[in-house]
């Protein structure tokens, strides 16, 4: 070998081995660049008035550095470089400030225009998902009035989100948006914006939404799997699930999947071929793309939203929950236990974020064509099992053929309201009177309210009572005498006794809503029976 050739071999090796330590410095690096969920991300809000949390992964044992406001923390991070820093109460603050994370020393992280306010959870189905551009006319409304650089709205997609573990992180669709000067107001929960707007200006601060509604969901999408054991039947749901799975085939289902969907994309070349509008597309080849890890649609699979949208959100300090869900359990065995299913709800979202007392407030569903009595009742009876939350009563609205009523300020002002009232110790009214009890003699029935210190209004005509006589339900005389309706058979009937009373149990009652309580707030329908009857506390 050449000297010449020598040297070349040599500067050859040299240049690799730099290369290489390039490469892996970089790597390093890397490795070692702060990370945090996505929740912590710019345009954020804190949690006021409670520790807050922030939390992510480094370098494995590093320093790890967090300064916020006049706060400074630092922590080092395990052994997998996981860390979590821990701030001291805050008080509310719309001088928009960034926290810097730092690592061993240098910057590597900024979340830029973070504000210290209220921050509430959007939870249940498609009517609280269901957004301000669903809704043109209010929409143009909002935009008109609207410039609230202090709400703030965490957005996350995932219609067919599914895991059977808790993830630590939710999607890439999850972001804070800001909601000033028009922007973004379009992809914002209308129920959500409504009840941020009435806060804010209320409390003179800045109010975050973190949504995690989605459409056509059932509770037991938002249940913890350790929670499947507090009833019967979410055990059995459970049990069924399981054995369902174990003779799950993915590849033959993706197979049918895929052969209905080139069905379908025949049937539209055919119709456009004839000149005719495309077949609308079938609910399950639209919703329902089969998953390798789950046998059931995404809509109903065990805690499947839970872990993908809830879970991811765990240590993350908010003030509480609104909950708009129950068309999804308004039928067969989950409306029997949906009581009990509720209440697993709460308890799985509770021990989420860590308090055992988190406010938790949900909407008493609207008017619409439907069988919706016994769940509205059913969600009346939830005050009795679920403490420190609160039921909106939403009988008064509705459309009768669409089950996405576009007008949500009734159900945001109201929701707003009873935060206020619950929550925050405001002297307003915002609690629906309820059944006390039904008192029967023979032919009389004498129901008596709970009006939370207001009269009763009635407008109009006292409608919407029923009573059962000799097993059928009919209209009957009815009579406001204060805080009780007095029924009695209708002029003409034969004696006979009353069994049970209900009160717009129709699926479309609104026309038929009378009583109110002397702020606009209608009494909430019921059923209630002489045999066995369930009085709300």
């Amino acid at each position: 070998m050449t000297f010449l050739n020598f040297f070349k071999m040599k500067t050859t090796i040299l240049k690799s081995i730099a290369t290489l330590l390039v490469a892996v410095s970089m790597a390093a690096a890397a490795y070692a660049k702060i990370s945090t969920p996505r929740i912590f991300s710019d345009n954020m809000i804190l949690q006021r008035d409670m520790p807050v949390k922030i939390w992510g992964t480094a370098d494995p044992n590093a320093m790890v550095n967090v300064d916020f406001g006049n706060q400074n923390v630092s922590v080092k991070s395990d052994g997998w470089g996981f860390w979590t820093a821990t701030f001291a109460p805050m008080p509310a603050c719309k001088t928009p400030r960034d926290i810097v994370i730092s690592e061993n020393g240098s910057i590597s992280k900024t979340i830029r225009d973070v504000l210290v306010g209220e921050v509430w959870v959007l939870g249940g189905q498609s009517n609280m998902e269901w957004t301000l551009s669903g809704s043109p006319k209010l929409l143009n409304d909002v935009k008109a009035r609207a410039d609230y650089p202090q709400i703030r709205y965490f957005r996350q997609y995932g219609l067919m989100d599914y895991s059977n573990g808790p993830k630590s992180d939710v999607n890439d669709s999850g972001k804070w948006l800001t909601l000033s000067k028009g922007a973004n107001f379009g992809v914002c929960s209308a129920v959500g914006f409504l009840f941020a707007e009435i806060l804010s200006k209320d409390l003179d601060m800045p109010v975050g939404l973190i949504q995690t509604a989605v459409g056509g969901t059932s509770m037991t999408a938002w249940i913890s799997k350790n929670n499947f054991e507090c009833s019967d039947y979410l055990k059995k749901f459970k049990a069924d699930y399981n054995a369902a799975m174990a003779k799950y085939d993915y590849n033959k289902a993706i197979a049918d999947w895929n052969s209905q969907n080139e069905a379908y994309k025949k049937a539209c070349a055919e119709a456009k071929k004839a000149g005719k509008p495309a077949p609308e597309m079938p609910f399950k080849l639209r919703y329902c793309k089969p998953n390798p890890e789950t046998c059931y649609d995404t809509f109903r699979s065990p805690s499947g939203h839970f872990n993908t949208k809830v879970a991811p959100l765990g240590k993350f300090g908010v003030r509480g929950v609104l909950w708009y869900q129950g068309e999804a359990d308004a039928q067969g065995d989950s409306l029997k236990n949906f009581r009990s299913t509720f209440s697993a709800v709460v308890k799985s979202w509770r021990e989420n974020f860590g308090k055992k007392d988190m406010p938790f407030f949900w909407v008493q569903l609207p008017s619409f064509n439907s069988n919706w009595g016994d769940v509205r009742m059913a969600q009346m009876l939830c005050l009795n099992d679920i403490k420190n939350g609160g039921m909106v009563c939403s009988i008064d609205t509705g459309e009768k053929n669409d089950i996405h009523p576009k007008d949500k300020a009734p159900v945001a002002t109201r929701m707003a309201n009873l935060v206020l009232q619950k929550v925050y110790g405001k002297n307003v009214n915002a609690v629906a009177p309820i059944v006390n009890r039904v008192e029967y003699e023979g032919n009389v029935a004498d129901v008596y309210f709970n009006t939370f210190g207001k009269a009763l209004v009635q407008k109009g005509d006292l409608k919407g009572f029923e009573i059962k006589v000799g097993g059928k339900w009919i209209k009957p005389q009815a009579e406001l005498m204060g805080f009780r309706a007095r029924l009695t058979l209708p002029k003409g009937t034969p004696a006979n006794t009353i069994d049970g009373v209900r009160y717009l149990y129709a699926g479309w009652s609104a026309p038929d809503v009378s009583l109110f309580d002397t702020e606009g707030i209608p009494v909430a329908p019921f059923i209630s029976d002489r045999a066995n009857s369930t009085p709300v506390k």
